[in-house]
């Protein structure tokens, strides 16, 4: 689950979010995770726990992750193949196998994989194009789905290391997203279409008589 968060000078958290849960009726106070205390960055533009129980960060100056005592930073470093593609981290979630998406700030995405602690980069801009948007990462059962400025791509989890462009027609602007229990994505645009996928293949477009934003 991703949780948007103000960008703030300090970051106000719950610690059990984290760490064991108390017994019951142990009020368990807040504490403030800040800079100082080892946050990369006090501009935080994402939050998500994973299912092993650490925070996730994404900042303006990197990617962070709280096990309840301490962050470790994960930061940019050009000369490193398999590191963070970029400073800026706008967005994360979590797929079915425990990787990590990472919304980056100007044409791409990384998946981090936690077992491994290696990043893989997808540059979804064409050539000669302005760098790619991402809007959103939609996680369902084995497929990921990208919303960009140039387009919807998808990602086979058996085969992660592709992200294949889909023909979705006109260019959207994309608008509400979000996967059914049955693992379809929906997908709304701007221009008031509404798409339904799974398993890489458009199911089917539908024209709604307003946009969904």
């Amino acid at each position: 689950m991703q949780l948007a968060s103000p960008r703030s000078a300090t970051l106000l958290l719950a610690i059990q979010l984290a760490i064991p849960r108390p017994a019951v009726g142990d009020d368990r106070p807040f504490q403030r995770l800040t800079v100082g205390r080892g946050l990369s960055s006090s501009f935080v533009n994402a939050i998500l726990q994973d299912r092993r129980g650490f925070l996730w960060f994404g900042t303006n100056d990197g990617l962070n992750r709280y096990d309840g005592y301490e962050c470790r930073v994960l930061r940019y470093h050009p000369e490193v193949s398999n590191g963070i593609g970029g400073s800026f981290v706008g967005g994360l979630t979590e797929d079915e196998l425990g990787g990590l998406w990472i919304q980056l700030g100007a044409g791409g995405v990384d998946r981090y994989d936690p077992e491994r602690e290696i990043f893989t980069h997808y540059s979804l801009t064409p050539p000669g194009a302005r760098a790619a948007q991402v809007r959103t990462i939609l996680a369902a059962r084995r497929e990921v789905w990208i919303e960009s400025s140039v387009g919807l791509f998808h990602v086979d989890l058996t085969r992660p290391d592709v992200a294949a462009p889909i023909s979705a027609g006109p260019r959207a602007a994309w608008g509400a997203s979000t996967v059914d229990s049955s693992d379809v994505a929906w997908i709304g645009t701007a221009e008031g279409r509404l798409l339904r996928a799974r398993d890489g293949v458009l199911l089917a477009t539908d024209t709604l008589s307003a946009p969904i934003s």
